[in-house]
């Protein structure tokens, strides 16, 4: 019988495990967010000092972030060695996955672990439940799918205080070690949230020893020197640095500390859709956490008061939400706030919802004698959920309840993905790698773009073709660049809109400068004609730029005219505009500006430049590519049309410098 239980708990752990990895292996690495290579250089550099004994240099950042550095630095030095390249910023994408797979591993890992907890205290069918709904949970999938910290300290917290309960349930000494483990494993992942676990073990001990609290003290006293001891030990083992220099330590802690609750990430209060820091972890759960999940939990919280309110008794759902409230309540008094912060207490809602759902399936065993259906039952269940972050594949990190799409701060929303997309489509570019953008979030973008990134600090640069705009650049104070730049591009449509499940999260602009055009046609002179065919998409058109260079700026007194036709073969113009040469700027923009020509969606007209009276050495002329980069195609001839000729005769590859404007 023991045999059979084992077995029957042994699959489940197994079970849940497999979708754990399952649902994150295959997006891990595929997509980068803002802070991953700071953390990828810094594990490198982190694993490096250990090897080297240099342990005073293991201090990277007050987090500590030292758990999450061995995981991810030992996979980017495993892939070090086996390509023998160091990594550096310019070959980020080659070590993404070597990144992302140790977090991904130890993340299923202890979620399997969170899964044998659940079954020892609640029973198997809320360990099987709760662990397919935590396994699934969308954002915490994605959060595991990066290098970084907060999806592992939320299920190291999670682990160690389900470890912790059980201990003081069967007073079992090698769980109250397994909880200071993890504990200290938690701490040297975040310090000052995992410090939260400790007096939730606390109340936990006390309420389950209360009649004897102060009887047995030594008891208490020594379980809770146990659970201190290993994790300040496991803490030390992880962070050796902090044995080094412990005063310098203690002092950066302590800017952290007051950084944290002084200093917001984005100024949520003086945004353009200004909301109140309290509402804004009840925002990131209406919008981060699953229908299905919030509708449980609301149910699991009322069976959790309702049996207190008879039995005086609190169960280990209860702790659970207890430890997941008072962490929320703890962090909303921070100033800095982030949907990511909340994961210790978001990890906590679908293990609720799996034990809620557990009573629904124990009823419904009752009325349903089948036990085909039962299991159809549950596996439709398990399916469903799982379903959810496989949607959202590979950025199930950008997970929004359908129901709240617009709850979160937009300055929440997005980290980085998409930005990946947006690089590819970029690289389609004919320019390919001479091209330079300048981004958002331009680490991420220069990982995976071929060509030249700047920030969008330099977007005015002559050498920046198109600008990739974020989503998340919205909702900020108007003394930003992100706000700056918004403001810019009103009015402008953009090249190309990358979307997720049908939101847009990245906007490309084309600002390509006269520059990009690196030829010129030589002088427009009498007999000779250039143009272009040009593609317009919207309803009326009535300006185009033309690109122009005037030999080192010579004042040319000839005259340019633009003719506006239908089609390459037609001679009849539609528009014709002329300006004088005299008005035209070295290697810049010349606007013609023309009555609009109405009902111009989706037609192709022909645009030919000519200047008649212009000589050699008093004449412009129209700077061009080789490379066909712009919609359309360039027409050059060099003598008038003869009989029986059109200009489509004269198509060549490539194009003049233009710009369409409405």
């Amino acid at each position: 019988m023991i045999k059979k239980v084992v077995k029957k708990r042994t699959l489940i752990v197994c079970l849940v495990l497999v979708v754990a990895i399952g649902l994150r292996l295959p997006g891990a690495g595929k997509f980068m967010t803002v802070d991953e290579e700071n953390w990828m250089l810094r594990s490198d550099t982190f694993i490096k000092k250990i090897l080297q004994g240099d342990l005073a240099a293991t201090f990277m950042t007050t987090h500590p972030g030292a758990t999450g550095m061995w995981l991810m630095g030992t996979g980017i030095n495993l892939q070090e060695a086996r390509l023998h390249v160091q990594i550096a910023e310019d070959n980020m994408r080659l070590f993404r996955r070597a990144a992302v797979w140790p977090m991904v591993l130890a993340t299923s890992l202890l979620i399997a672990l969170v899964v044998y907890f659940l079954i020892v205290l609640l029973g198997e069918m809320p360990g099987l439940l709760g662990g397919v709904f935590l396994a699934a949970d969308p954002y915490l999938v994605g959060m595991s799918q990066i290098a970084h910290l907060d999806a592992l300290l939320a299920v190291l917290m999670l682990t160690a205080l389900l470890s912790f309960i059980y201990a003081s349930r069967n007073g079992r000494k090698k769980y109250l070690v397994y909880a200071g483990v993890l504990a200290g494993l938690a701490l040297g992942t975040k310090l000052l949230l995992a410090i939260w676990l400790f007096p939730v073990m606390f109340l936990v001990w006390w309420a389950v020893k209360k009649k004897d609290f102060w009887i047995h003290w030594r008891q208490t006293l020594a379980a809770a020197a146990l659970v201190a001891v290993m994790a300040v030990v496991v803490f030390i083992v992880v962070w050796p640095a902090v044995l080094t220099k412990p005063d310098m330590q203690a002092g950066y802690i302590i800017k952290d500390t007051a950084t944290i609750l002084q200093d917001e990430h984005v100024a949520i209060e003086a945004s353009d859709e200004p909301i109140a820091p309290a509402t804004f972890y009840i925002r990131t759960i209406l919008g981060r956490v699953t229908p299905s999940v919030q509708i449980l939990v609301i149910g699991g919280i009322t069976l959790v008061i309702w049996n207190f309110y008879r039995k005086r008794q609190n169960n280990a759902v209860g702790w659970l939400v207890l430890y997941a409230l008072g962490y929320l309540l703890l962090i909303t008094y921070a100033a800095k706030k982030g949907d990511r912060y909340a994961l210790p207490a978001l990890a906590v809602m679908p293990v609720i919802a799996g034990w809620t759902l557990s009573l629904g399936v124990r009823y419904m065993a009752l009325k349903i004698k089948s036990a085909a259906a039962k299991v159809i039952i549950i596996a439709v269940v398990i399916v469903a959920v799982v379903a959810v972050p496989l949607l959202w594949s590979p950025y199930a990190i950008a997970y929004n309840n359908e129901f709240f799409p617009n709850i979160r701060p937009l300055s929440q929303q997005g980290w980085g993905e998409g930005l990946d997309e947006a690089a590819a489509w970029l690289n389609q570019h004919p320019l390919g790698d001479k091209l330079t953008v300048a981004s958002w979030y331009d680490s991420v973008t220069r990982t995976y773009f071929h060509g030249k990134t700047f920030s969008l600090s330099s977007r005015d640069d002559y050498r920046v073709g198109y600008l990739v705009i974020y989503r998340n650049m919205g909702g900020r104070a108007q003394d930003t660049i992100a706000s700056d730049v918004l403001d810019e591009m009103k009015g402008r449509e953009p090249v190309q809109v990358i979307s997720i499940r049908g939101v847009p999260y990245v906007w490309i602009y084309e600002t390509m400068s006269v520059g990009y055009f690196t030829k010129h046609i030589g002088e427009l002179t009498d007999g000779i004609a250039v143009g272009q065919t040009v593609i317009f998409d919207k309803d009326s058109w009535s300006r185009i730029d033309i690109g122009f260079a005037t030999f080192s700026s010579r004042n040319n007194t000839g005259y340019v005219v633009l003719h506006v036709r239908e089609n390459a073969d037609s001679r009849e113009d539609l528009r014709t505009v002329t300006v004088n040469a005299r008005d035209i700027v070295d290697n810049e923009w010349h606007e013609f500006d023309f009555a609009p020509i109405d009902n111009a969606r989706g037609k192709t007209f022909y645009v030919e430049l000519e200047s008649p009276n212009s000589m050699p050495g008093n004449a412009v002329t129209v700077r061009y590519i080789d490379e066909d980069i712009m919609p359309g195609q360039m027409t050059l001839r060099r003598a008038p049309l003869k009989a029986g000729e059109t200009n489509r005769d004269f198509f060549k590859q490539g194009d003049i410098a233009y710009r369409i404007s409405e």
